[in-house]
């Protein structure tokens, strides 16, 4: 592992099956001064590190690059990055979008910022964020400016994962499973008892 600060670790825990190997927790860092583009991954029953970043899909875009931004996990798959400071060194501002990592397939992505359900409305770093229902909730930090802020903000995860990472074409070992992308709408949909397609419209 790389010495690093201001980045952002969060702990997930693989057993909900999700993944074939057997169940563990892992840690992921991300992020940090000097704004860093690999993903470290510590192991908590090896105790041992890994490092996603060897191979350039797995690196965080250059111009997605975060520090000092809060992170939560989204249905122990999901590493979502809110906010932060971007840029280089010197010339740092704050950010007000968020940045999603599926950790199943190793692919970053980010939702774009046309919306305030899927992002914040003040730009900001060094702020808390935590999963509250079926939201995000980000409070306090400060601005580009370093002015702190008293705010608190909700994003709206169902919204966010909308632009969740999509994987084309699926590794071969998940060929027999169905991989759910989106949310329930008004779409038709088929019953397996009938084979008859029907609507399925939202309460």
């Amino acid at each position: 592992a790389e010495g690093r600060y201001n980045h952002c670790a969060v702990a997930l825990d693989n057993s909900t099956g999700y993944r074939s190997s057997s169940a563990c927790s892992e840690i992921y860092i991300v992020g940090g001064c000097k704004v860093y583009s690999d993903v470290e991954i510590f192991d908590t029953v090896s105790l041992r590190w890994k490092t996603k970043g060897a191979e350039e899909k797995h690196c965080i875009p250059e111009d997605m690059r975060r520090s000092n931004a809060a992170t939560v996990v989204l249905k122990d798959r999901y590493l979502v990055v809110v906010g932060g400071y971007y840029g280089e060194e010197g010339s740092l501002a704050a950010s007000s979008g968020c940045l999603i990592y599926d950790c199943l397939f190793h692919r970053w992505s980010e939702p774009p910022s046309i919306s305030s359900l899927d992002s914040l409305i003040t730009a900001r770093a060094f702020h808390t964020a935590a999963v509250l229902g079926e939201n995000i909730v980000v409070a306090g930090g400060r601005n580009s400016v370093y002015k702190r802020l008293t705010s608190m903000e909700l994003i709206d995860i169902d919204d966010l994962l909308e632009y969740s990472p999509v994987v084309y074409p699926l590794p071969t070992f998940h060929f027999n499973q169905i991989l759910q992308i989106g949310r329930p709408t008004g779409a038709m949909t088929y019953s397996d008892e009938t084979r008859q397609a029907t609507n399925k419209r939202k309460e």
